[in-house]
């Protein structure tokens, strides 16, 4: 159960029993294989993760082109085809992670595709202050992504125990 605490930030809340369950469950499919697991659990991050994705392009429809822009597409509609989730790094040792954001890498580092000014919308700029969308998607949808995150955990050990 995904609970919202007095800070505003949104914190997770399993039974042992079921979570002792999960652990077991993960152990019994890669007992040798951490990368395996990791990608599992990576698998589970970015399934729950999509309406958060959908909500965060929501909050970008809102944005007011600005007045003075050369090409007001570029405001909004570059940069909501650019909200994906992203892997996190997972290499010594780390945790799997993964993110909510803009895409600047790769295909997307191009000034034509990037929405590297993504962070200039959300933290502000030029004395216009910051929309601050990322913590508006999180309170609006992160208890929704945390409940969802142990069911589609769960499916997906049940898919790879069927194989």
């Amino acid at each position: 159960m995904a609970v919202l605490n007095k800070n505003s930030f949104v914190g997770l809340q399993i039974e042992k029993k079921e979570l002792d369950s999960l652990i077991k469950d993960l152990d019994t499919l890669f007992p040798d294989s951490d990368t395996k697991l990791r990608n599992t659990l990576r698998t589970a991050l970015r399934k729950s993760a999509k309406p958060l994705v959908g909500e965060l392009r929501a909050q970008i429809n809102r944005i007011k082109p600005t007045t003075n822009s050369k090409n007001p597409e570029r405001d909004t509609g570059q940069l909501k085809k650019s909200i994906a989730i992203i892997n996190g790094k997972t290499s010594r040792g780390r945790k799997p992670a993964v993110y909510v954001g803009p895409r600047v890498k790769g295909a997307y580092d191009k000034e034509d595709r990037s929405g590297f000014y993504f962070y200039f919308h959300e933290y502000g700029y030029n004395g216009i202050p910051g929309l601050r969308m990322l913590d508006a998607t999180a309170l609006s949808k992160g208890a929704g992504v945390l409940n969802s995150l142990v069911g589609n955990l769960k499916t997906i050990i049940a898919k790879r125990f069927a194989k």
